[in-house]
């Protein structure tokens, strides 16, 4: 105190520049300063959320939660590790001691979980902070008397949402009661089970068919153009003509054909009870009966003959079938992992991952070879399901038709799953034929029957699920919550919103009543202009009381220009270290500005008590009189 007290005495035109340069830098900084309602306080806590779409609790604690805690339980400052696995979703809280830095961590856990490898369906997880100024700055509702809740979600999500997002300084617009409407598909369980089809396959061509990915490029006029293959839906007729390829089934037709090898055998026992009736009317002779009898068994025998090739050949039906089902379910294994591998690969380089893209790289790579191994098997069974027939003999009368009916019954069972089957009929001689060659099979894949979705499902729209309803003031409304970027200054930011919004509400239609239900920045110009308030008080006080007791005018101008220095002083201080002007950092300099009077008074008193009293004058007398009470002050 007396060192400051010594300097200003011998060097008063440098405590006038000084003074000066205070009061410039301090209005410059007030200028500069980020208005906060809150300081920036980092809670030592960090979250990593991953989705995990279509999994059970269960499949996501073990494919995602698991995976994701034996990692981040190794990285430094980390005291505690707390998981939560619901269905789709996985969510660890990362609990930091309180020394660590928490942006630190945070960037050591990144790197950590970019490491581990997870399902290609998984999203990739994403580390969360928390502190206040990660909180919404902006509450207002969306209401409108002529339009539909429809209309209100609609107008809000595709015009309000995205002018607000545009906004320089604006991190997130969050809306609650503006879920758009869902698309329903409600499954046939007779329709699914005619088609040989179950719901998981329907959803994996229906995931299969809603993606969009670039191609390459397309040069149009000596000009390169990007190519995008678009397949998402946008309407309901698009989705209701989806075609489902129809999966084989090697039991198809099976009870038909037996029912009609009953029938068969059953003329054939006719057969055979005419056959005795003719007997004893026409008293034959015995050999003719033998002879008869003879023919009988012959095309008994040669049914047993088709029936033992027929169950051969409908053996190596079903295996081809088999592997036809299985190559197409490897083929759609393919045609994901391909596209999550493009995904990646169109991201920018500092984005990519390259743990994943090795992943989907290898299981590519595998799946390839397992198909191809499929389809060295469909080759090699091709040739002994091809050419396999059976000739028979001659019948006569009855016996022969009664043959020709059985074996074009098991003929139909035969090719019910095969379209090279055929039976052939040429002056009593039947001939059976079954089987497929690789060419027919490999066309009947590449060429497999569909059916529109519409014939296995009801598509439909519905309201979302998580959605909530909101009123305000008895009508229909949507809440609408704006959150800051982390440099942006509060009090301008929310005039800017409140001004864009002003402006959308008068423009678009249905007369849309905006109604403000939190503003973060009233608080913090009511915490500036209480102290601004503070400060013009205490100048007030202060040079009335001096000038009452005193009766001195330069004595009383000295302790008004002490306040608004020390307070321009204190704003160059905040801005240099970065600290922002908030409800904490207000209260303080209120605080202060009394501080700053009442330490005015007491040492300009003192000066003028001693002076008074004959101890002097001049600079010995001014730092002797400061001095006295320099210690109480400091």
């Amino acid at each position: 105190m007396r060192f400051f007290t010594r300097f200003a005495l011998k060097n008063p035109v440098a405590i006038w520049i000084i003074a000066i340069l205070l009061i410039l830098g301090g209005i410059f900084s007030a200028t500069q300063l980020q208005e906060e309602l809150m300081p920036s306080i980092s809670i030592p806590v960090l979250a990593v959320i991953t989705t995990y779409p279509g999994a059970s609790p269960e499949a996501v604690a073990k494919d995602v939660t698991d995976p994701l805690e034996k990692a981040l339980r190794g990285v430094q400052n980390v005291s505690d590790v707390i998981s939560s696995s619901v269905q789709n979703v996985s969510e660890i809280q990362l609990q930091l001691s309180m020394s660590a830095s928490t942006n630190k961590v945070a960037q050591d856990v990144q790197n950590t979980i970019n490491q581990v490898v997870l399902p290609s369906t998984a999203t990739k997880p994403s580390v969360q902070q928390f502190s206040f100024s990660s909180s919404p700055i902006l509450y207002f509702t969306v209401s409108s008397q002529s339009a539909t809740p429809a209309e209100l979600r609609t107008t809000v999500n595709n015009t309000i949402v995205p002018a607000l997002q545009g906004i320089s300084g604006v991190a997130n617009v969050q809306t609650d009661g503006a879920a758009p409407e869902q698309v329903q598909i409600i499954f046939h369980p007779s329709a699914l089970q005619k088609h040989n089809l179950t719901e998981a396959t329907v959803l994996q061509y229906l995931q299969a068919d809603n993606v969009s990915m670039p191609v390459g490029t397309a040069t149009i006029d000596q000009k390169q153009y990007p190519a995008h293959l678009s397949g998402q839906f946008t309407t309901l007729a698009s989705i209701n003509n989806i075609p489902i390829p129809i999966t084989p089934s090697p039991t198809a037709g099976i009870s038909s054909g037996f029912s009609q090898i009953g029938k068969a055998i059953g003329a054939l026992g006719s057969g055979e009870g005419q056959l005795g009736q003719a007997v004893g009317g026409l008293g034959k002779a015995v050999g003719g009966i033998g002879k008869a009898v003879g023919g009988l068994g012959q095309a008994v025998s040669a049914l047993g003959q088709s029936q033992g090739q027929l169950a051969q050949g409908l053996g190596l039906v079903m295996a081809e079938n088999q592997i036809l089902t299985n190559m197409q379910s490897i083929q759609g294994q393919i045609y994901g992992a391909t596209l999550s591998l493009t995904q990646q690969m169109i991201l920018p380089k500092a984005q990519q991952d390259p743990a994943k893209i090795a992943q989907l790289s290898a299981m590519i790579t595998q799946l390839q070879m397992a198909d191809q191994g499929l389809a060295a098997e469909l080759k090699a069974i091709a040739p002994k399901s091809a050419g396999t027939s059976a000739q028979h003999g001659q019948g006569a009368g009855t016996n022969a038709a009664s043959s020709l009916s059985a074996l074009s019954a098991l003929s139909k069972l035969g090719s019910a799953s095969t379209p090279s089957g055929s039976l052939a009929q040429n002056s009593g001689k039947s001939s059976l034929t079954t089987g497929s060659s690789l060419s027919s099979s490999t066309k009947t894949s590449s060429t497999m029957a569909t059916v529109p979705l519409s014939a296995v499902a009801t598509v439909q729209i519905a309201p979302p699920t998580d959605a909530s309803i909101n009123r305000t003031n008895g009508q229909t409304s949507v809440l609408i919550s704006v959150v800051k970027t982390e440099n942006s200054n509060t009090v301008s930011l929310a005039a800017t919103v409140q001004s864009k919004m002003n402006s959308l509400a008068s423009s678009l239609p249905y007369g849309l009543h905006v109604t403000t239900l939190y503003d973060a920045s009233g608080m913090i110009k009511a915490s500036i202009s209480g102290l601004i308030r503070e400060a013009i008080l205490g100048a007030i006080f202060a040079a009335l009381v001096i000038l009452l007791f005193l009766r001195n005018l330069k004595t009383t101008i000295i302790a008004v220009i002490s306040i608004p220095i020390s307070l321009l002083t204190a704003i160059i201080l905040l801005n240099v270290f970065g600290v922002t002007l908030n409800i904490m950092t207000l209260g303080g300099m209120a605080v202060a500005t009394g501080r700053v009077v009442d330490d005015s008074i007491v040492v300009i008193e003192n000066i003028f008590r001693s002076w008074r009293k004959g101890y002097g004058f001049g600079k010995k007398f001014v730092l002797k009189a400061t001095g006295e009470v320099g210690q109480a002050i400091t």
